[in-house]
């Protein structure tokens, strides 16, 4: 790591956390940490057990999201990092709030990664014998792994204090997301027909009574 590196480390970490206890600003990294590795751990299990049609119906979707969520983290960091825009809460408090809801949000992306189990890809895929889980999130979300990452994101922005950043932090994401739903519903209802067209009647696609 470059001494350049170094110094923007410890520019987020002087101004983003100014005023904090340590206790909250380990809490902090050792949630984002957490997402981080459980996001790995997805890329291994996905490394480790290949599908002959892995990404068959993803369109380029993504490369498209991956491209908004790194555009999101950084613009998010460098927000609050600069400790003036946006700024609303300085302290231990916002911490305190924002860190349960990025662990609520994690523990929506692996629950619904758990009940989708070998069908749960993280490029858009149709396996020769798809069929339609409605166990567990999915009863009433149809896309709960994405609801679960930008809680993840909201609770991180959150954490930050900064209003400027938890906007980075969701709706850059977002931006990627909307793309890859649309592609995902039309793959899915190719897939599975009125079984599919019937499921989205009475389910949401991110958020219960909203959307």
């Amino acid at each position: 790591m470059q001494s350049g590196d170094l110094a923007s480390i410890e520019a987020v970490r002087g101004t983003v956390f100014a005023g904090r206890n340590a206790a909250a600003v380990a809490g902090f990294w050792v949630t984002y940490a957490g997402w981080i590795t459980a996001e790995w751990g997805l890329a291994v299990r996905d490394a480790r057990s290949p599908s002959p049609a892995h990404g068959n119906a993803d369109a380029g979707t993504r490369r498209v999201f991956l491209g908004w969520l790194v555009a999101g983290l950084v613009l998010g960091f460098v927000l609050a990092s600069s400790g003036g825009v946006g700024q609303v809460v300085r302290g231990p408090v916002a911490v305190l709030v924002g860190l349960p809801v990025a662990w609520i949000g994690l523990g929506l992306r692996l629950w619904a990664v758990r009940t989708l189990g070998r069908f749960f890809r993280r490029s858009v895929t149709i396996e020769a014998d798809h069929v339609l889980v409605t166990a567990g999130p999915y009863r009433v979300l149809r896309h709960p792994s994405y609801t679960g990452g930008l809680v993840i994101g909201a609770g991180l922005g959150i954490a930050t204090g900064n209003l400027a950043a938890l906007a980075a932090f969701t709706i850059l994401p977002l931006i990627g997301i909307l793309p890859r739903i649309r592609v995902e519903e039309a793959a899915l209802l190719g897939a599975l027909g009125d079984r599919y067209a019937d499921y989205k009647q009475h389910t949401w696609r991110l958020l219960p009574g909203i959307w």
